[in-house]
């Protein structure tokens, strides 16, 4: 599960790089690529503590991964905004 997490964002997609080339191509907006850059930041923080060799539990009771939930939360909000603002108009 953490794997997948990991890849989409520094592998398949190029969003750890950088979220503002996305724009446009699927994140509406600089405000959307700003909340994916927080939630790669925090991940980031997490694997650079802990390493990337660790089991998904390890990762998923780590104390940071509260604070990336809520973060990836937040995201999902904002896409999920952005994404019904665009449908109604």
């Amino acid at each position: 599960m953490v794997d997948h997490v990991v890849h989409f964002f520094f592998d398949d997609t190029g969003l750890a790089d950088d979220p503002l080339r996305a724009v446009g191509a699927f994140l509406y907006d600089r405000q959307e690529a700003v909340a994916v850059a927080r939630v790669v930041a925090e991940i980031d923080q997490i694997l650079l503590r802990y390493g990337t060799e660790r089991p998904n539990r390890f990762y998923l009771q780590a104390p940071e991964w509260a604070e990336l939930t809520r973060l990836a939360g937040d995201t999902y909000r904002r896409l999920v905004t952005s994404d019904t603002a665009l449908e109604e108009s």
